[in-house]
Parts: C-alpha cells; structure tokens; sequence
C-alpha cells in the first residue's frame, strides 16, 4: 500500500512538473514571438523606409550641416530632432466628432523655397499621392489680396470613388492651405477637407523642415477607418516629394 501511494505521488510530483516546463517554456516562447513581432513591425515601419534617406556616418543626411540646430525653435525635442535628421517622420493620428485627423513632421534636403514650388504645382499632386488618379486646375487667381487655386481631384478610397474639389491658398514660401469647395459633379460623400502644407528653415545648410495637417469629414466611414484613410498616404507621399524636390535642384 505505501508503494502504491509513493509511485502515485512521484506520479503526480513527475507530471506537475512536465506541465509547468511546459506553461513556463509556453510563455517563453510567446513572449519571444511577440519580442520578433513587435522588432520586425518598427524596423520595417513603411513610413520610415519609404521616406527615408540614407544617413551618412554620423546620422545625418548626406549634405545636412553638423551645426548645433535649436531645437526648441523648431517645435521638437532633442530625441525627435535625431529621429528627424535619420530620415524619419513624426505622426500623430486621431478622430472625433465624426472626423479624423492627421500630424506629420519631417525633413526635406532642400530650401523652403524649393520645397514649397514643388507642393504648389498642382500638376504634381496626382504623382505624389497613389490614391489620385485626376488632378485638374478648374480655377485660378493671382493678386495682392488673393492667390489660389480651385482644384478638381478623382480618386479612389477603398470601395469609394472620391470626386471633390479644394480651394488651395498659397502664401510663398511659407505655406499652402486648403478646404473643400461645392463644385458641379462632386461627391456628396466627403463632407470636410482643412489642412496645410507649411515650411520651416531648419538651419544653415538646406534644410526644410515640412509640416503636414489634413483633417477629413466622410459620415459613411467609421472612425477607425477615416484615421487609417488619412495616414495610410503619408509614406508614399513623403518620399515622392523628397524625390521631387532633389530632382528640380
């Protein structure tokens, strides 16, 4: 009888701990997996790699200056300045009263001048961002009180067709605003469209540092859906204006 009970608890001591091997390496391998996941997800972050340049030996963009840049001028702290001048982006997302709305900081290797002429050639706008497959001038005015365009855009978001038109408000070299204009034979989806392209000297050398605002009004789409919608353009528009902007230099 007292072997019987021995070898039933040895039994039972062999199998508790086979099954804690098995939860304790369990965990292990969970958290290694989402370690990898989660290392894979930010190395390959597409706004980071689409946009980015190659940095030279001291992390700064080929031809950027090594001179003390302040920082605090700019609106940025020291870390996100590095972050910056890798060639990376700053972004923030978000929604709310039925609209969402996107931030986005980053560098580009040339004057606000430079930059500026590229972003306010609407003739450009359809190459930098994938969604767009129409851009046309509908209306010009040039003048002391006013300079802007009324712009006609066609594209695709999703399942929708998007067909609208933007008044955009050009202040060279410093910035470029839009918002949506009623125009015969748009979209009665998109009910709102305000943001601005602005432009900073970030230092001696050329030097632009670009800041992206947009914020968009679709009732059909879910909140979730509108944030995604307007961030999901950022990579791809990032880096065809750097490749923009260095071809016209």
């Amino acid at each position: 009888m007292r072997i019987r009970r021995l070898r039933s608890l040895l039994v039972a001591v062999l199998v508790t701990n086979v099954l804690s091997n098995l939860a304790l390496w369990g965990l292990l391998g969970l958290g290694l997996f989402y370690y990898w996941e989660l290392s894979g997800s930010q190395a390959s972050d597409p706004i980071e790699t689409a946009a980015g340049w190659t940095p030279d030996r001291e992390g700064l963009p080929p031809g950027a200056g090594k001179e003390t840049v302040d920082v605090s001028r700019l609106g940025v702290s020291p870390s996100e300045w590095e972050k910056l001048l890798a060639g990376g982006a700053l972004r923030e997302t978000g929604n709310g009263d039925g609209r969402a709305r996107v931030h986005a900081r980053f560098l580009v290797r040339a004057r606000p001048e430079a930059v500026y002429g590229v972003l306010a050639d609407a003739t450009k706008l359809a190459g930098i961002y994938e969604d767009l497959d129409v851009v046309e001038v509908k209306k010009s005015l040039r003048g002391e009180k006013a300079n802007y365009d009324v712009v006609w855009f066609e594209g695709s978001t999703g399942p929708y067709r998007l067909v609208y038109c933007l008044r955009r408000d050009y202040a060279a070299p410093r910035s470029i605003r839009w918002t949506l204009v009623p125009w015969p034979g748009t979209s009665t989806l998109l009910k709102a469209c305000d943001g601005a392209w602005t432009f900073t000297a970030a230092g001696p050398e050329d030097l632009t540092l670009v800041d992206y605002t947009n914020e968009i009004e679709i009732p059909a789409l879910p909140d979730f859906l509108l944030e995604e919608l307007v961030d999901h353009n950022l990579p791809h528009a990032l880096a065809r204006i750097r490749a923009e902007v260095e071809a016209t230099r």
